[in-house]
C-alpha cells in the first residue's frame, strides 16, 4: 500500500535538511540546461527526417485519389506521429534516468550526489534510450490503434448516417476510452526510469517485467499520487517553469 501523505511528509523533511533543497535547485538548473539543449538539437533532426519521409509517402499516396487520402489519414499520419513521439521520448529517457538517480542516491545514502552526476547516464545513453523507446511503444501502441479504429468507425458512421452529432459523440467517447487506456498503461510502466536508474544493467524486457510486478495492484494509487500534484503543475506552468525548478520538481521527485 502506498501512503501518499507519509511520502510527501518525508519528502518535505528531506528537502529542509542540510541544505538539500539548494543542492537540488542547482542540479535542476544544470539538468534543465543540458537536457533541453541536447533534446532540442536531436528533436529537430528527428522531426525533420520523419516529416520528410511522411511528406514523401503522403505525396505518393495522394496519386491514388480518395483511397490514398483515406490511407494517409488512417495509416501514414498516425505512423508519423507514433515514430516521432517514440523517438522524442527515447532521447529524453537517459536524462530522466539521470535525474531519478540523483534523488534515489539521496534517499538511499542520506547525502546528495554532485549535480554533475547527471552526466553519468551518458555512459548508458544508447541503452537507456532504447529501453525508454520500448516503454513509449508499449504505452502507445494500444491507444494509437484504438484511436485509429475510433477514427475509422467515426468516419464510416458519419458517412452512413450523415449526422455530425453522431460523429462528434462517437469521437468524444472514443477519445475518452483511448485516454483511459493510455493512462492505465502509463501507470503500469510508471517506475521504469527509477528501475533503470537503480539497475542500469537490465534490458528492456527485464525492466518492463519489473514495472508490471511493482505496479500490480497499485496503478490507481499511482494515478492519484500524480493527480495530487495537479495544482503544483498548474503553478509551474503559470511561473514558466520557475516554480518547478525552485520547489515543485524536487518535492515531487523526492516523494
Amino acid at each position: 500500500m502506498i501512503n501518499r501523505t507519509i511520502n510527501k511528509q518525508k519528502a518535505k523533511r528531506i528537502l529542509n535538511e542540510n541544505g538539500n533543497l539548494s543542492g537540488m535547485i542547482s542540479m535542476e538548473i544544470l539538468y534543465a540546461m543540458i537536457s533541453k539543449i541536447t533534446e532540442t538539437i536531436l528533436a529537430m533532426a528527428i522531426i525533420y527526417v520523419v516529416a520528410a519521409a511522411m511528406g514523401a509517402l503522403t505525396a505518393l499516396f495522394a496519386l491514388m485519389g480518395i483511397v490514398g487520402a483515406v490511407f494517409t489519414a488512417l495509416i501514414i499520419a498516425p505512423l508519423g506521429y507514433f515514430i516521432t513521439i517514440v523517438a522524442l521520448g527515447a532521447i529524453a529517457g537517459p536524462f530522466e534516468v539521470a535525474h531519478n538517480r540523483y534523488y534515489l542516491y539521496l534517499k538511499k545514502n542520506g547525502i546528495r550526489a554532485k549535480a554533475i552526476s547527471i552526466f553519468d547516464s551518458f555512459d548508458f545513453f544508447v541503452q537507456f534510450a532504447l529501453v525508454t523507446g520500448t516503454r513509449m511503444v508499449t504505452i502507445m501502441w494500444v491507444p494509437l490503434l484504438a484511436a485509429v479504429l475510433v477514427l475509422a468507425i467515426t468516419i464510416f458512421i458519419a458517412a452512413v448516417t450523415k449526422s455530425v452529432v453522431v460523429a462528434v459523440v462517437l469521437a468524444v467517447f472514443g477519445g475518452i476510452a483511448v485516454l483511459g487506456v493510455a493512462i492505465a498503461r502509463a501507470c503500469q510502466l510508471w517506475p521504469m526510469a527509477y528501475i533503470q536508474a537503480d539497475h542500469p544493467q537490465l534490458n528492456a524486457e527485464q525492466v518492463l517485467e519489473r514495472c508490471c510486478e511493482m505496479t500490480s495492484g497499485h496503478k490507481w494509487e499511482l494515478f492519484v499520487f500524480e493527480l495530487s500534484y495537479i495544482g503544483w503543475h498548474i503553478l509551474n506552468v503559470f511561473t514558466l517553469g520557475i516554480a518547478g525548478i525552485l520547489y515543485v520538481t524536487p518535492y515531487r521527485s523526492m516523494a
